[in-house]
């Protein structure tokens, strides 16, 4: 998919959305903070419907659009109408469809192993842990397995596994909506790969370490470094959300949140600006 420009009214841009689809430019919507990002199919389509955006933001309310969304289906009366008769439906089938396949499916897989090792306590954790000998003896799962594990964070055993899901929620699902469902399973991989190696070579031995984090900084380095160095892609965080990340991540490396795998976080932050730049300058992957 191809970014047109942003809206800040997801109404207003439905309806933008429908014109285009009523004159055969296959468009579709994304919902990012405060704005809603438009994308057309086809490249080709691409500087039109730029130039189609900058008329509609000139008189939004020219009957032309109206017409469009009345053919489509998607007026703000259907809108709303939809929304009271399906109540909470609606907003968990908005929650789902903000994720592909790949999101769901890895982060399901992250749950079941947290739970299947009672939270990092019991004897079946040894078949998810970084075990060089194992791994040099052929159990090359090893190597990513850690990413699904999950233990209590000050105390509180959901608190590692709810953090590391609403943001791999948010930024895989991001991902994986702007591009596909491979492109966020290689990202996993490599980010998972590169920082359950660092953590492991900065830990004692006998260490056992786990969780999505390290990805998640990852995913979180590459899309905002992919938004600042490629800003016509319409994919760009919110810096407060940046701001953030990072005084978390300087809260685990001063010891403020306790026992965690700092490594891979700063690590995985790192490969993932590697591989938006990478994708970028290199790749000249959109």
């Amino acid at each position: 998919m191809f970014p047109v420009g942003r809206i800040n009214s997801y109404r207003a841009a439905q309806a933008f959305c429908d014109y285009l689809n009523s004159r055969g430019i296959t468009a579709q919507l994304e919902q990012q903070d405060e704005f809603v990002i438009i994308y057309v199919r086809s490249e080709s389509h691409q500087t039109v419907a730029q130039q189609e955006l900058n008329e509609f933001l000139r008189n939004p309310n020219h009957p032309k659009y109206q017409a469009a969304s009345w053919n489509a289906g998607s007026t703000s009366t259907n809108h709303q109408t939809a929304q009271s008769w399906s109540g909470g439906g609606t907003a968990i089938k908005s929650f789902l469809a903000r994720t592909g396949i790949a999101t769901k499916v890895i982060a399901l897989l992250a749950i079941t192993v947290t739970l299947v090792t009672g939270f990092g306590t019991n004897s079946l954790v040894f078949w998810f842990t970084f075990h060089s000998e194992a791994i040099l003896n052929g159990q090359l799962h090893r190597l990513i397995s850690p990413i699904f594990l999950h233990f209590p964070v000050l105390g509180i055993p959901f608190l590692h596994l709810l953090f590391n899901l609403m943001w791999f929620w948010d930024l895989g699902g991001r991902l994986e909506k702007r591009f596909n469902a491979s492109l966020l399973i290689y990202h996993t991989v490599v980010i998972g790969l590169i920082s359950n190696i660092s953590q492991y070579l900065v830990s004692s031995s006998n260490s056992i370490f786990g969780g999505l984090s390290g990805v998640v900084f990852g995913l979180l380095g590459y899309c905002w470094l992919r938004g600042e160095i490629d800003p016509r892609l319409g994919f760009k965080l919110n810096k407060n959300i940046v701001i953030f990340m990072m005084i978390w991540m300087a809260l685990g490396f001063v010891g403020a949140l306790g026992s965690i795998a700092n490594a891979a976080h700063l690590v995985g932050f790192l490969t993932g600006l590697a591989l938006a730049w990478l994708d970028v300058k290199v790749f000249k992957f959109r």
